[in-house]
């Protein structure tokens, strides 16, 4: 896929939305292996300070024809889960492919084409960005 520009206030694409099962998202039991999920969950689960901001967020990793996600909620305390599917309500998700995923890992660069869509608040993926990545990329 090719990357395309974001509209907002539109539904989500289909790829996006993909689900295993019919309802809501389920919490994954199995450990997620290591890539940028786990370390996004690390770098904001070892923070103690308040966020600052509030609002869901979401990223995905597509790996063939299935997605990985990861969700993290915002407010005076942060909660943090992994999920089979992507989240029925977040504000914003970001849907990445495995190689743009590493890139941003291992290069801490953002991919200029490749598998990179991006839905809902800008405002808070730059918050976020800024408070929990901006030191570390």
């Amino acid at each position: 896929m090719r990357s395309q520009s974001p509209r907002l206030n539109e539904p989500a694409p289909r790829e996006l939305c993909h689900t295993s099962r019919v309802g809501a998202p389920q919490k994954t039991n199995s450990a997620p292996k290591a890539d940028l999920l786990t370390t996004l969950n690390a770098l904001v689960s070892r923070s103690d300070a308040a966020p600052g901001f509030q609002g869901t967020l979401a990223v995905g990793i597509l790996d063939g024809a299935r997605a990985r996600w990861w969700r993290a909620s915002f407010d005076n305390r942060v909660e943090v889960e992994f999920l089979d599917a992507a989240p029925l309500e977040a504000d914003a998700l970001l849907l990445l492919g495995s190689a743009e995923a590493d890139q941003i890992l291992h290069q801490g660069t953002v991919p200029a084409a490749g598998t990179v869509r991006f839905q809902g608040d800008r405002d808070l993926m730059a918050r976020f960005i800024d408070r929990y990545l901006s030191k570390v990329v």
